[in-house]
């Protein structure tokens, strides 16, 4: 059995964990939907219901 030690540069695990917290947290919002563009739709559809229900 080998009995290497491996030793971590702290600014290089720093730098790597940032990256992939980094990474996951981007696709995570990308993955969101576009809550601007989604109350907007929600907007249009409660207008063109007003407009309906006045047309009556």
């Amino acid at each position: 059995m080998s009995k290497e030690i491996i030793q971590f540069d702290q600014a290089m695990f720093e730098s790597k964990l940032d990256a992939m917290v980094r990474e996951k947290v981007e696709r995570i919002v990308n993955a969101m939907p576009d809550a601007s563009g989604e109350r907007d739709s929600q907007r249009r559809e409660i207008r063109a219901f007003r407009l309906m229900v006045a047309d009556r």
